[in-house]
């Protein structure tokens, strides 16, 4: 898997918003796979590696997603 995207933050509200990738993998394939703002990334991380103990999780700068 290449590098698929790069933080691009977005104005909402005036502030820069930094968009994340947090994906949960069995071998090769994703199995749970969300973009979220970064604070939020970083809980979901954290829960994600509570539940999925024996999968690799990862959390990876993204583009904001379409609307």
């Amino acid at each position: 898997m290449g590098e698929e995207a790069a933080a691009t933050p977005t104005s909402e509200g005036g502030a820069a918003v930094e968009w994340r990738r947090v994906r949960v993998w069995f071998n090769e394939y994703a199995i749970a796979d969300s973009t979220v703002v970064a604070d939020v990334a970083s809980r979901l991380e954290a829960l994600h590696r509570q539940r999925f103990s024996r999968l690799r999780v990862t959390n990876e700068p993204a583009l904001a997603p379409e609307p």
